[in-house]
């Protein structure tokens, strides 16, 4: 076998990458002030941590939940979890917003959105692809044909062979030579 196996070469690229990233955040670190630098990574720390500790499992719940309302159609099930996900990443952007808000604002230009009306039309919009997609999922369910006891007319029909019919390999239902 000759070269590296398929994909090997981005996979170490990617890894190449991300040392030099890495290096190039020690020497930031190590030249600029630090202040910034240390929030911004307990800010990407806060971000892993509700991504992977609340929102991954949420989602997952959440999709086990939606998989028996959209009726085992695997298009209209992803289509929800995907609003589903959406819905709960907004949650979190905009929680942050609206605690900022509720204890008032240092500077009233900082937070100019509502967070609690653009969080509220986000989730009625995915509630709302929610509902077609489990509407959509049933319509298809209901339209599959069943398996069970059923031939499917696309289905290609062998042709019998000379020996199931009763002769030899290589003998047909030609003219008689006898």
């Amino acid at each position: 076998m000759t070269g590296w196996p398929r994909g090997r070469g981005a996979r170490l690229a990617a890894g190449v990458l991300g040392v030099l990233l890495v290096l190039v955040g020690v020497v930031a670190g190590r030249v600029l002030d630090r202040g910034p630098l240390v929030g911004a990574l307990l800010w990407l720390l806060a971000a892993v941590v509700l991504h992977d500790v609340l929102l991954a499992p949420a989602v997952a719940v959440v999709g086990r939940g939606l998989l028996r309302l959209v009726g085992g159609s695997r298009q209209a099930h992803r289509v929800a979890v995907a609003a589903a996900a959406v819905a709960g990443t907004t949650a979190l952007v905009a929680v942050p917003g609206l605690v900022a808000r509720a204890q008032g604002p240092r500077n009233p230009s900082v937070h100019p959105t509502d967070y609690a009306q653009v969080l509220a039309v986000v989730w009625a919009v995915a509630a709302a692809v929610v509902l077609v997609a489990a509407a959509a999922g049933r319509v298809s369910r209901r339209r599959a044909p069943s398996a069970r006891g059923r031939r499917s007319s696309s289905a290609p029909r062998t042709a019998r062979s000379p020996s199931a019919r009763g002769g030899a390999a290589g003998e047909g239902p030609g003219p008689s030579t006898s």
